[in-house]
């Protein structure tokens, strides 16, 4: 699963991909209900993926791979890039990670942000 192909999707191909997953978490993904950027689990991911192949963060989806969406954020990417450069040595390049929205239909101002490091 390479990201060029993931930015290409739609939620429906989201979606899809979701339920086609053996498993709920692995070397390559990690899901997340909710976006909490203070605490250090994903700092400590976003460090794994950056020092392996990558992967991705998926903020909200369930461990159950239920997608429960989240709020919009905006500013996701300032925080992210914030994490990266002030607690992640050596940085990791602002090239070197990127995200995916994704609306959730259905669901008034809910999203997928789905984070490739």
């Amino acid at each position: 699963m390479g990201w060029i192909k993931i930015t290409t999707w739609q939620f429906a191909d989201f979606e899809s991909w979701l339920k086609e997953l053996d498993t709920q978490e692995c070397w390559q993904h990690e899901l997340k209900q909710t976006i909490d950027l203070d605490n250090q689990r994903i700092r400590n991911t976003f460090c794994a993926f950056a020092n392996t192949n990558g992967g991705m963060i998926i903020f909200g989806v369930d461990n159950s791979k239920n997608i429960i969406g989240v709020n919009a954020d905006d500013e996701l990417r300032t925080k992210i890039g914030r994490i990266v450069n002030a607690n992640i040595l050596p940085a990791i390049p602002t090239n070197g990670w990127d995200v995916k929205t994704f609306k959730v239909p259905k669901k008034r101002m809910k999203f997928v942000y789905s984070v490739y490091v």
